[in-house]
């Protein structure tokens, strides 16, 4: 389930929205240009902005052919049904295998756990449109999250960039790299330019705030936490990021009430809960501190340590 909620974020986290109408960073690079959008892609997309997901779903359903098809699985890969998207997929390469077809099968293929079939129709698009960008950033992101080979990452982020030069999330993953890789004025970079490009995508202000909290600038590296978590209140990892940096800074009393969001929104992490074990320890609140390390040992042996 998490790889489907991954891939989905993928698409998600690109979604930028200005004034109504849509950007090059919401499709990803997966769906047919703006222009090529035939009257029931407007129609789904512009429910698809206003999120309402079940018109979406009813307008693929009434859509016969192709185009109905295609749409279908786009919006079922919005959803988290990976295997109803790559059902109607193969049905609509069946009518027109066109590149956004392929693309968004290869995305379904992966939030279905078929590396196999995902790379290489991912690699068979890079062949097939040298000038698309997409292909090498859904590469790259495999490339970063799943097999942890960072400078092949940084390889395709690059070939991205090159092809898309204002793909904040392109910017941002070639950063999110090089700061594996231990170049951290290289991701410094990456993640300015991210964040100029799209000021509402809250990824570079998390990366800014990890290169300071790491560098060991904590009181800098706050303000970029805090509007992380603006831009993403429901995200649990900038939570996490923001109640480590108060943590750091001695502001145990907000840092705890970070760390209890963060659990809220994250209920397999065992560490969060060692994390408000050792606030509330401080703060001695004991029994509190006795109830999270319970959730911690319960956590630990379900799920490990993350």
């Amino acid at each position: 389930m998490r790889l489907v909620i991954r891939i989905v974020g993928w698409l998600a986290a690109t979604l930028v929205l200005q004034g109504g109408a849509p950007t090059f960073e919401e499709t990803g690079g997966l769906l047919p240009p703006a222009e090529e959008l035939s009257p029931l892609g407007r129609q789904v997309l512009e429910a698809i902005r206003s999120a309402d997901w079940a018109r979406a779903a009813q307008l693929t359903a009434q859509a016969p052919g192709g185009d109905g098809a295609f749409w279908s699985g786009y919006v079922k890969l919005r959803l988290g049904n990976p295997g109803g998207a790559i059902r109607a997929l193969r049905r609509a390469q069946q009518t027109a295998s066109a590149p956004h077809v392929r693309k968004t099968l290869a995305a379904a293929y992966y939030a279905e756990r078929q590396y196999v079939l995902f790379r290489a129709l991912m690699e068979a698009e890079v062949r097939h449109g040298p000038q698309d960008f997409a292909p090498h950033y859904y590469l790259g992101r495999h490339c970063d999250t799943d097999l942890r080979d960072f400078a092949a990452a940084v390889a395709h982020f690059r070939a991205a960039l090159e092809r898309a030069p204002a793909h904040a999330p392109s910017h941002y993953y070639l950063g999110f790299a090089l700061e594996k890789l231990g170049r951290a004025a290289e991701a410094e970079a990456s993640f300015e330019r991210a964040r100029k490009l799209s000021p509402a995508f809250p990824e570079p202000w998390s990366g800014l705030a990890r290169l300071r909290l790491t560098a060991g600038h904590a009181e800098e590296a706050l303000p970029f936490a805090r509007e992380a978590v603006r831009l993403a209140a429901q995200d649990a990892a900038a939570r996490k990021l923001l109640a480590r940096t108060l943590t750091t800074l001695g502001q145990t009393g907000e840092a705890l009430a970070e760390w209890t969001r963060a659990a809220e929104l994250d209920s397999t992490d065992a560490s969060v809960r060692y994390q408000i074990y050792r606030a509330a320890l401080t703060l001695g609140d004991r029994a509190l501190a006795a109830r999270a390390l319970r959730e911690y040992e319960d956590l630990r042996r379900v799920y490990g340590l993350e």
